[in-house]
């Protein structure tokens, strides 16, 4: 039987779309891609601060307050099913509200809102019930780490329209990301920062952690944004990378040293042991520096790649020194 043209060319374009999400025309796939299942290094970006949150709090808390190791795994897979859920939502609003731009984009055009796979009722409905659901689980958390949820929701809401206002949208979605520290810090080691005093070690350590996340989050998801810099440009989306296309690694090189420093910092000021400088500090400078040096941001595929390597390359090292220290 031979194939028609136009069947061959339905035949490309389905195999383009890996993954799970890959059955374009069953009930199931257009809402798996909205999840982004088969990309899971956007759910690194939101889970793993949780991580670093939690083994945090289990480090500074005092003795008596110190959780169990299978607390700290019971409230990991606790963020781990809210992340999912959260995520789920936040890149269904972010792609309701973003399809024109997406439309514009070669890589975004396909996605299924865009294409019209999934209506807006839909997809309003779908991000509805997975913020729900992911809503429910807060009171598996202590009172002082619930209230993050409420800026986190805010700030996430926010962020798809960042991009038409300023050159940094990347530091607004900083802010959610890092809120996951003091979020999952509170949980595990049940402080509430509210009642510290500023200066605090504990306070001073969080902070510093909650900032070298800001940080991180600007520097890889500048990277990300450098593949879709000529779309961006054209459609008029801004980002970190069109406001330093000039000379971006410069760019990224300084954020890599002030992320450094804060995570130095905030060793320091939880007196956490030399474990943790070798580990965290100085993993997290040689897989920064290599990823900058090796990135080719007039490529879209090596940003892809250099993106998605940052979650190993630089975030393992940022969770180990944290673990050697638990």
């Amino acid at each position: 039987m031979s194939i028609t043209p136009k069947t061959k060319a339905m035949t490309t374009r389905e195999r383009k779309l890996k993954g799970p999400s890959s059955k374009t025309y069953s009930a199931l796939g257009p809402y798996l891609q909205l999840m982004r299942v088969d990309k899971p290094a956007g759910l690194y970006a939101i889970y793993l601060p949780f991580v670093y949150g939690l083994l945090h709090g289990a480090t500074i808390s005092h003795p008596q307050q110190a959780p169990s190791p299978l607390r700290v795994v019971f409230l990991a897979l606790v963020f781990l099913v809210g992340s999912i859920l959260s995520r789920a939502a936040a890149c269904t609003w972010n792609d309701y509200v973003d399809q024109d731009f997406d439309r514009l984009v070669a890589r975004t055009r396909k996605r299924p809102i865009a294409r019209g796979a999934v209506s807006n009722t839909q997809a309003l409905l779908f991000m509805a019930a997975s913020a729900i659901v992911a809503v429910t689980l807060l009171m598996l958390l202590a009172p002082a780490a619930r209230i993050y949820a409420l800026p986190i929701t805010v700030l996430s809401t926010l962020y798809p329209f960042a991009k038409r206002f300023t050159n940094y949208p990347q530091l607004v979605l900083g802010f959610p990301f890092a809120l996951a520290v003091p979020m999952a810090s509170s949980a595990a080691g049940n402080i509430d920062y509210g009642k510290l005093h500023w200066f605090a070690g504990e306070t001073l350590s969080m902070v510093s952690f909650f900032t070298a996340i800001i940080v991180w989050t600007i520097l890889y998801d500048t990277i990300y944004a450098f593949q879709d810099l000529k779309d961006d440009v054209k459609a008029g989306v801004k980002s970190t990378a069109v406001r330093f296309s000039a000379r971006p690694k410069i760019m990224l090189s300084i954020l890599g040293t002030i992320q450094v420093c804060l995570l130095f910092m905030a060793g320091y000021y939880a007196q956490y042991n030399l474990g943790y400088y070798l580990t965290t500090c100085a993993g997290c400078a040689i897989g920064l520096a290599w990823m900058i040096y090796r990135v080719d941001l007039g490529s879209p595929e090596s940003c892809g790649s250099w993106f998605k390597a940052n979650f190993w390359i630089v975030g393992c090292p940022l969770g180990a020194g944290l673990l050697l220290t638990y």
